[in-house]
């Protein structure tokens, strides 16, 4: 199975025992509460869990994804924003 570009499609990376999902990281600590954005207090605001997320949390999605655990999981996006987009 190939895609529209002619690249092999997911069916054949799957067939190898590779998946593929991607990652939707919200918004981090590091990039918005330094600098004294005028944004950054409304955003972790509209943010279920109020506050912005570290890079430490999105890289355990990350690795999890990687890991046996998530060897039936393939062609899935996770939203790691702490309930912002929800």
């Amino acid at each position: 199975m190939t895609s529209p570009g002619g690249a092999p499609g997911h069916a054949s990376w799957a067939s190898a025992g590779i998946t593929a999902d991607i990652v939707h990281p919200g918004a981090g600590r590091h990039r918005h509460e330094s600098g004294g954005r005028p944004y950054a207090e409304p955003q972790k605001a509209d943010t279920t869990l109020g506050r912005f997320g570290g890079a430490d949390e999105i890289a355990s999605m990350a690795a999890y994804l990687a890991g046996d655990g998530a060897a039936y999981e393939t062609g899935a996006g996770f939203a790691v924003d702490g309930g912002h987009a929800a």
